[in-house]
């Protein structure tokens, strides 16, 4: 026995300070409602938990987000609707004003009556609006063209042009079937051949390529070129053209459609996506070489100098991105971005002595159908040796260049920008009307480079075609503004919503008159219907949307929420019982405690 170190004392004072410690993060637990207090408690835990009440948090912010934007939209949509019942009073006037029973004193009171209404849209466009942003009221803002000129957008220039009748018994597709074959399709593919060197072999066999009519109006194309890839030679085959006759009731020779985006250069838009697509490995090619070249052949600049005012020269760089697909999500901007760079290319090729992005195109036509990098080193004499190099260029110099287009007003004169034209190789000028030329030559097959293969009696054609699709996009009422709601907890989680511009100008009302021509007042008053019926329509199905995403992400929370607290909570219950036991433990410790202090004291009877 000993004196000096009362081992059973030690060993009992290390269990009551174990049961002590145990007792008091017994306490903690069941005063806090937590099962973890600190990273002590369980490391693993905490990690997963603090990760998880990340998530929560984020999702109750994106939920409170989403009920903002619904207000907004909601904002925005009653809005139109009070423009939709003007419209419908204006119509209503007008026909009013068509009956030749009405005197001139009626006129001019149902011509008040029509300017007061139309001064009221203009009103509420310029006035909606949500914590500041302008819903309706945004104006595409260009420099009036120069006298004598044809540009400026929007609003239509004013120009004679030579006009051939169309027979009033063809239905609406044989009248556009009549027009495109009068010239539109080869003086479209003569532009390709010309400045694109594509389809000039006449050794070359023609490819079939079908065309078909669709009548879509809640859909948003003019027209788009349908195809299947060749996984070998990444070559376009089983070629459509699709036209939506939804949005040609203008129907006319020579241009047919409507200021800016006539039909003619519709059709050479996409031409150029199916000569394209039989020419080179284009299933490869990102999305912004092929819109951007099919921009530059009929000319981009109404659309890039109307995303410029609201985007403004980063802007349009920022939206090409990397230059790949990821960047690329199909709105006016990412077209803007696309057409500026292929123009971008051209001169930077025309430094070099080569013909320019022609010599580009030619490379990636020839025998042997290269990769873009292989052909633009051979097209720049080496100055890009790949076509990172050239995206590294234009992200670097493309701000420079666009500012330079915009200080000698070159986007906002009445050239279109299109390649041969005087903006862009100092050729002759090239308006919207006269990009495509207006020469008439009736052909049944008028191309070369394709086959074409018309509806059986101009019937619609059906058929399933592949997602593979290039578009060109026609926004009724011009696009001013998209903003982006973020509606998730994570990035990129988002929604975005174009804004549109609701004013009598982009509604095509202005200067109307009940006193001189009714019957065409009558034709505005419908598009004009027609154009806020369908962004009407389109707020609704994302008021729709975003409220289911509002439900998904309550219920996300609910069941995150629900896994955290299986992590972090405390088991009251079950902690409850360990503090009691903890607690017995104390006392019998405490006890044993006092008999270990006296266990030394019997070695005193050893030495009496």
């Amino acid at each position: 026995m000993i004196i000096k170190h009362n081992i059973t004392a030690l060993n009992t004072q290390r269990q009551l300070n174990y049961a002590v410690n145990k007792q008091s993060k017994s306490m903690m637990k069941l005063s806090s409602g937590l099962r973890i207090n600190s990273a002590s408690d369980d490391a693993a835990g905490l990690a997963i938990s603090e990760k998880m009440r990340a998530q929560i948090k984020g999702l109750t912010q994106a939920s409170r987000n989403i009920q903002d934007s619904i207000s907004l939209i909601q904002t925005g949509e009653g809005g139109l609707q009070e423009i939709h019942s003007l419209l419908q009073r204006g119509r209503e006037l007008m026909v009013q004003a068509a009956n030749d029973t009405n005197a001139e004193s009626d006129l001019e009171a149902i011509q008040s009556e029509v300017s007061q209404l139309l001064e009221e849209i203009d009103h509420i466009a310029a006035t909606t609006e949500f914590n500041g942003i302008s819903l309706l009221g945004g104006q595409v803002v260009v420099p009036p063209p120069a006298p004598g000129s044809f540009g400026g957008w929007p609003g239509a220039p004013t120009q004679t042009v030579q006009s051939k009748e169309l027979d009033p018994n063809l239905s609406l597709k044989e009248k556009i079937a009549t027009v495109m074959r009068w010239s539109m399709l080869e003086q479209s593919e003569n532009r390709i051949q010309e400045f694109y060197g594509l389809g000039n072999d006449p050794n070359q066999e023609k490819i079939n390529m079908n065309v078909s009519f669709v009548n879509e109006p809640g859909q948003s194309y003019l027209a788009y070129v349908s195809y299947y890839v060749n996984n070998s030679t990444q070559q376009g085959y089983n070629l459509s053209l699709v036209v939506n006759e939804a949005y040609f009731n203008e129907i006319g020779w020579p241009d047919g459609g409507s200021y800016p985006m006539y039909l003619d250069r519709t059709i050479a838009h996409e031409l150029t996506h199916a000569m394209m697509a039989t020419s080179m490995r284009f299933g490869e090619m990102p999305k912004w070489f092929k819109e951007g070249t099919a921009e530059f052949i009929e000319g981009g600049d109404e659309r890039l100098l109307a995303d410029l005012s609201y985007h403004g020269v980063n802007g349009i760089i920022n939206a090409f991105g990397n230059g790949t697909d990821s960047s690329w999500k199909g709105k006016s901007l990412d077209y803007s971005a696309g057409y500026l760079a292929t123009r971008y290319l051209h001169e930077q090729l025309k430094l070099d002595g080569n013909g320019g992005i022609k010599s580009f195109m030619q490379a990636l036509s020839g025998p042997s159908q290269p990769s873009m990098d292989i052909a633009i080193a051979n097209a720049s004499n080496g100055k890009y040796a790949n076509m990172q190099a050239f995206y590294t260029d234009f992200k670097t110099n493309g701000g420079a260049y666009l500012q330079q287009l915009i200080d000698d007003g070159k986007l906002s004169n009445h050239d279109v920008g299109a390649i041969g034209g005087e903006d862009a190789d100092n050729g002759e000028l090239l308006n919207a009307r006269d990009v495509i030329k207006d020469v008439y030559n009736p052909l049944d097959q008028p191309l070369d480079r394709f086959n074409l293969i018309w509806p059986s009696g101009m019937e619609i054609v059906s058929g399933e075609y592949t997602a593979n699709s290039a578009f060109t996009t026609l926004n009724q009422m011009p696009i001013f503004r998209t903003i982006v709601f973020q509606t998730g907890a994570n990035a990129g989680q988002t929604v975005e919503l174009d804004l549109i511009s609701a004013d009598i100008t982009t509604l095509g009302l202005r200067g109307l008159s009940a006193t001189t021509d009714a019957n065409s007042g009558i034709s505005a008053f419908d598009r004009a219907i027609q154009s806020v019926s369908s962004h009407r329509s389109y707020f609704g199905a994302m008021q729709n949307r975003l409220e289911h995403a509002f439900e998904l992400n309550e219920n996300y929370n609910e069941q995150i929420t629900s896994a955290e607290s299986r992590i972090r909570d405390v088991d009251v219950a079950k902690e409850y019982m360990e503090m009691t036991k903890q607690q017995i433990l104390l006392q019998a410790s405490q006890t044993i405690l006092t008999h270990a202090h006296q266990q030394p004291e019997g070695i005193l009877q050893l030495l009496r």
